[in-house]
C-alpha cells in the first residue's frame, strides 16, 4: 500500500522541499508534471517555511530547482 502524497504543481515550493531533504516523486498527467510530497508533519512543516520567505543559500536552492526541471523535462519528454 503506498503512503499517502500531497499533490504540488509548483517547482519552487517543491524545490525548496528537496533542498530540506524531503523525497519528491512525479507523475505525468497528460502535458503536465505533478510533484508529489509526503503527507507528513515534516512536510508541511516545510511548507509554511517557504510561505515565511526563509533566508538560504541561494545556490544550493538553484541546484534543487534545476535538477527538478531537469527531471521533469525529462519525464514529459
Amino acid at each position: 500500500m503506498e503512503s499517502p502524497t500531497i499533490p504540488i504543481h509548483d517547482i519552487y515550493q517543491t524545490a525548496y522541499c528537496s533542498y530540506k531533504g524531503i523525497d519528491v516523486t512525479f507523475t505525468k498527467q497528460e502535458r503536465r508534471v505533478i510533484f508529489h510530497l509526503p503527507d507528513t508533519p515534516d512536510t508541511y512543516r516545510t511548507l509554511s517555511e517557504f510561505n515565511n520567505n526563509p533566508t538560504l543559500p541561494l545556490l544550493d536552492y538553484i541546484t534543487h530547482l534545476k535538477r527538478l526541471r531537469a527531471m521533469m523535462i525529462g519525464l514529459r519528454g
